[in-house]
């Protein structure tokens, strides 16, 4: 028989109260060994894929509370689905899976010794492996956490171990996994060794003789440097600047992980050389004004904010020096002989006649700059002259009704000067919802807004990298499964994800239990912003969501946060 512990829970709820707050919950833990002896020591934390990770907890002789008044759940008032991992020396870690924790609930987890592995750690050119750095070993489902963390030093650098790892020499480590262990993923972050180094993925096949073999690559150097430009004459426009290193993520490019985060007080700074795993990484650098009450304001120049950027591809051994200089504002940036006469129509074909818009364009070091705020002419064409165009062309946009109507994105590539553009705003109250098609996430199944027409129909566009998303969506998901007898054959709740890959939302609403409502994602031939789903409803920001009645008109478009989606659904249903 294989040695093992058992792990019981029971969650204790208390009500909401007048107040308002939150409701506040307990987990008492009992842990067991196989022969029901209580485990001397062990760690336990509470993890939400919205919320993060609590800090360990440690509980001895076979018991433990987590208390949500303590803090030992992040975010406990909005928890939906959660983990509890408990580790302890010698045993394969555990995770137990929770959805919308409520009432009293009791679990039994086996924790099995699994498999003992040795791992070593090697380092091209024979550079010894520092005594004070610790791998992490990570489940591919909580990667993210861990390419966050590498910022996150000193007092407030978490333990991200998913397991009990022993250090028995400087590169030389033990740890368990056991039996059904997913594959892990090795990471390094050590300053002044190896930063943001990543191996793996590891499964049982490279385990099977208990052994990993790590070998670390040679590290590139990076040194950065931002300072004035030499002819400088008189008193500079800001005082302050910083700069990140960011870590693009190997296996979505659209994802930026911090690495390194340095602020100076003066209008220099210097990124000593530092050594970093080889990958693609992205350096900005922003400058700010000597009083930090100063705000930013879009679309207004303002010399004292400056902001620049490089991206490297690091290879083994390259050594690497960014120099940043101030360049002061060019107010002909935009200029040229290119002219552009852009058509403006409602949803309808009619020309938008009377409504304000705004152009901008983007300069590299100071954002959005406006060039132009009027009011489109009667026939709906706006006639821009004097604009620059070709290899170099700048990035222009136009926002109708201060974006409320929809953002309109062109520049003005290759050699011909004239051209001729044609937007529609995005539909509207009132309007026919336009039809689209795009995919189920898990099936592949194409999917037709017209399929659910004579249902009431909520749709939500939105990102798993999108932050204010993630509130509306998990409501979204509640809401589903709570009203889901109600609204069979009658309404449809969909999320459409403007995601680039389908299978990081796959991962990411799995992880969440996010799969009440039909999960969608735009097109593969035409992912994110561009594609068609997006361009049809003009979709420039995320979260965006629609209600559609029974006969395919649109009631409702906005901010879903904003809006009583329930109630409203109900009414479309209670007037038919």
């Amino acid at each position: 028989m294989k040695c093992g512990v058992f792990l019981k829970l029971t969650f204790v709820m208390v009500m909401l109260t007048a107040t308002g707050i939150a409701d506040e919950f307990n987990v008492h833990l009992t842990v067991l060994d196989s022969n029901n002896k209580p485990v001397p020591e062990f760690e336990v934390r509470a993890h939400s894929h919205d919320q993060g990770f609590a800090p360990w907890k440690k509980g001895k002789d076979g018991k433990i509370m987590l208390k949500s008044r303590d803090h030992d759940f992040i975010g406990f008032g909005s928890i939906m689905h959660c983990q509890i991992i408990t580790r302890a020396a010698v045993f394969a870690p555990a995770i137990i899976e929770l959805d919308q924790p409520k009432g009293d609930i009791e679990r039994t987890v086996r924790l099995t010794k699994g498999q003992s592995i040795e791992m070593v750690l090697t380092a091209k050119n024979g550079r010894a492996i520092p005594d004070s750095l610790i791998p992490r070993v990570i489940f591919p489902d909580f990667q993210d956490r861990a390419w966050l963390s590498f910022q996150r030093k000193g007092k407030y650098e978490f333990d991200y171990n998913f397991t009990s790892l022993v250090k028995v020499k400087a590169g030389q480590y033990t740890f368990n996994v056991s039996e059904d262990s997913p594959n892990i993923y090795v990471f390094i972050d050590h300053p002044g060794f190896m930063r943001a180094f990543r191996a793996g993925p590891f499964g049982r096949k490279d385990l099977a003789d208990s052994k990993l073999k790590v070998e670390l690559p040679k590290p590139a150097t990076l040194e950065v440097v931002f300072e004035p430009s030499k002819d400088w004459v008189g008193d500079l426009p800001y005082t302050k600047c910083g700069l990140q290193v960011m870590r693009r993520n190997p296996e979505d490019k659209s994802r930026l992980f911090p690495v390194v985060s340095i602020r100076s007080e003066i209008p220099r700074l210097h990124m000593l050389p530092e050594l970093f795993a080889p990958g693609n990484y992205w350096v900005e650098l922003n400058a700010r004004p000597p009083d930090d009450s100063e705000a930013f304001v879009r679309g207004k120049v303002n010399p004292a904010f400056y902001r620049d950027m490089k991206i490297f591809s690091l290879t083994a051994g390259q050594m690497e020096k960014a120099v940043f200089q101030y360049t002061p504002y060019d107010e002909n940036s935009f200029r040229g002989d290119y002219n552009v006469n852009v058509n403006i129509r409602w949803h309808n074909g009619k020309p938008a006649a009377g409504v304000p818009y705004t152009l901008y364009y983007v300069d590299e070091h100071f954002g959005f700059i406006i060039i132009d705020e009027v009011n489109i002419p009667d026939d709906g064409q706006i006639k821009l002259t004097g604009l620059a165009g070709g290899d170099d062309a700048p990035h222009f946009t136009l926002e109708i009704e201060k974006g409320k109507l929809g953002r309109y994105f062109f520049q003005l590539l290759g050699e011909e000067q004239k051209r001729e553009l044609e937007y529609k705003i995005a539909p509207l109250k009132d309007n026919t919802a336009p039809d689209i098609t795009v995919l189920d996430i898990f099936t592949e199944e194409k999917v037709k807004l017209s399929d659910y027409r004579g249902k009431v129909i909520f749709v939500e566009f939105w990102a798993t990298w999108c932050g204010p998303c993630q509130s509306p969506t998990a409501k979204l998901c509640e809401m589903a499964s709570k009203r889901k007898n109600d609204w069979t054959d009658k309404a449809a709740l969909l999320c459409i994800s403007i995601d680039e890959k389908k299978e990081h939302v796959i991962n990411y609403v799995r992880n969440r239990g996010w799969l009440a409502v039909r999960q969608l994602w735009c097109h593969k031939d035409e992912p994110g912003w561009k594609s068609d789903a997006a361009q049809k409803y003009g979709i420039t920001g995320v979260p965006t969501a629609l209600l559609i009645d029974q006969s395919g008109n649109i009631v409702w478009r906005g901010h879903p946060a904003s809006f009583d989606i329930e109630t409203n659904i109900d009414k479309l249903l209670m007037d038919r």
